[in-house]
């Protein structure tokens, strides 16, 4: 995403930072010490735009936890609005098959990812929020890991330019501009 929004605007010297670490749910995000937490982070960064996107993992609560999620996921919010100016929900992934005999077969336990998904729907709607939605997307083996849950390389460009389209950027893959990925990875990485 970053890279076909940076091809897209070259001149707009935009930054992105992703703030997110792996674990982060809307009731905890555990941070090292010393390291600050999000409004921290967010206060110094001066972020405008924030991508936001929760409710895989809480969808494993089951359903009887909705309204549990959705009031950590409004505390968090109303944080993130004292910090930038425009927020957008992207909604969870569906889970899929993972082809191991021993792995639990998470794809069964959709229909609540898709309820969970529906809440957020509701909760962007109610905040006049953008949403993108991404229950729709097929995340059969050529998309996922063995896991089920995280993406493969190839699936993360579809999903951006799903996510490109919410923000009203009219991206392409003709956009990106040679060795411009490689030089965000590095970055991302350092």
């Amino acid at each position: 995403l970053e890279t076909m929004i940076t091809s897209r605007y070259p001149k707009h010297k935009l930054r992105f930072r992703n703030v997110a670490w792996e674990g982060d749910t809307v009731y905890e995000q555990w941070r090292d010490v010393n390291f600050g937490a999000w409004s921290v982070q967010l206060a110094w960064l001066q972020a405008s735009v924030l991508i936001v996107q929760f409710g895989q993992m809480e969808s494993l609560d089951g359903v009887a936890k909705l309204p549990e999620f959705i009031a950590a996921y409004g505390r968090l919010l109303d944080e993130f609005e004292k910090q930038t100016r425009q927020i957008v929900l992207v909604s969870p992934m569906p889970f899929s098959r993972t082809g191991r005999k021993l792995a639990p077969d998470l794809s069964k336990r959709n229909g609540d990812v898709i309820a969970y998904a529906n809440a957020i729907r509701k909760l962007a709607a109610d905040r006049q929020l953008p949403f993108t939605d991404l229950t729709f997307v097929h995340t059969g083996d050529h998309l996922t890991r063995e896991d089920g849950i995280h993406l493969l390389p190839e699936a993360h460009a579809y999903i951006d330019l799903i996510i490109a389209q919410c923000l009203n950027v009219a991206v392409s893959p003709g956009d990106i501009r040679e060795g411009l990925r490689e030089k965000i990875v590095e970055k991302n990485r350092l």
